[in-house]
This record gives C-alpha cells, structure tokens and sequence, in this order.
C-alpha cells in the first residue's frame, strides 16, 4: 500500500492528519486540498491508519511504519490458506461421513432384502413351478420379477410372464403358488437348490 501521500503530520506538511479522521476514505491532495476516496486494498484503512498512529507515537520513521504495515497484511494473507484448509478438511471428513452411512444403508438394505429372500437369495438357487406332475424351472423373467418382489418385502403381488397375469403368494414361503389371474388356476411353487 503506497501511503507516502500522508505525510506524517510532524515535519512533512504538517496539519494533513484529517485523512486519518474517516478510517474508510484516504486522502489525496491536489493543490493542498483533499481529495477523498474509498479504500481500494484488500486490508481494511482503518487497520493501516492504527499501524501509521501508532508508528507515529512511538517516533518509528516512515520506513519501519510501512514495513510493519505490510507485514501486517502477510500475515492475514497467510491464515487464509489456512482456513481454506480447515474448511477443505471438513468437507472432505462430511464427504466421508457420508459416504460411510451410504454404504451402510446399502449394506443394510441387502441384508434384509436376502433375509426376505430366505433360500431364493442364495447361490444357484432355481425357483421352479409344479406343472402336472414334473417341476419345471421358472423362465428367468419370471425369475427375476418374483425375486424383486419378495426380496422388497411384499408378500403377495401381481406379475406378467408368458402372455398372461399370474398372482403370487408368497405369505407361507415354504408353500408359495402362483395363480392366473384369468383362469384362476394355482400351481404350486418351490426353491430348488441343487448343492443343498
């Protein structure tokens, strides 16, 4: 901050301290007379203008006034970084948090969805259908959309395979059957495990 325009009111003009009177505005002196105008610096006027006073009551000279001036705004300069720091470590510590709890979510929900499943989550688990008097495993569609459904939780629903609608209950999962909506016929249901 070049502030050589002061003066220091004992031996450089004397009398020009009133830009010192309104911490936000300087003075600048056109033909002695006072020209005023906000402060453009980053470091506040008013924290400048109590280093310049107190440089001055103490007898410092002009050049160690300016020098703890600008030492004064290194320092703030430097806690900056800082505290960008300090917020970047929160937010990467929140981001963590974050993340910890989603994937405990997910673990939680995975869990209850194979405890909804019971043995149709298992490994090479086969859901197969009683026709007649042979079972016959299920079309993987049919598969797949009786899985979603138990594994959500739901005990009795509605699916679509092979052209028609087929009613699920699933509320006794060792006896579940499946009925067409349209005939009303029921089969029965089973989870076949060949390793178990």
């Amino acid at each position: 901050m070049d502030i050589s325009w002061l003066g220091c009111g004992r031996c450089c003009g004397g009398g020009r301290e009133d830009s010192l009177a309104d911490p936000n505005l300087q003075a600048q002196y056109v033909n002695d007379e006072p020209v005023l105008q906000p402060e453009l610096e980053e470091a506040p006027v008013a924290e400048a203008a109590q280093v310049i006073q107190d440089g001055w009551q103490k007898g410092s000279s002009f050049q160690e006034i300016v020098e703890k001036k600008d030492k004064t705004s290194v320092k703030r300069t430097e806690s900056k970084p800082k505290k960008e720091k300090d917020r970047e470590k929160i937010a990467q510590e929140r981001m963590a948090a974050a993340k910890a709890k989603l994937e405990q979510e997910q673990a939680d929900a995975e869990a209850l969805r194979l405890r909804h499943l019971g043995d149709l989550g298992k490994p090479g688990a086969v859901l197969q259908v009683l026709l007649d008097t042979t079972w016959e495993d299920t079309p993987e569609d049919e598969s797949k959309q009786i899985r979603d459904h138990v594994g959500g939780g739901e005990t009795k629903f509605a699916i679509q395979a092979r052209g028609a609608m087929y009613i699920v209950d699933w509320s006794d999962p060792k006896c579940p059957t499946q009925t067409n909506a349209r005939s009303g016929k029921a089969r029965q249901l089973r989870v076949y495990l060949p390793y178990g």
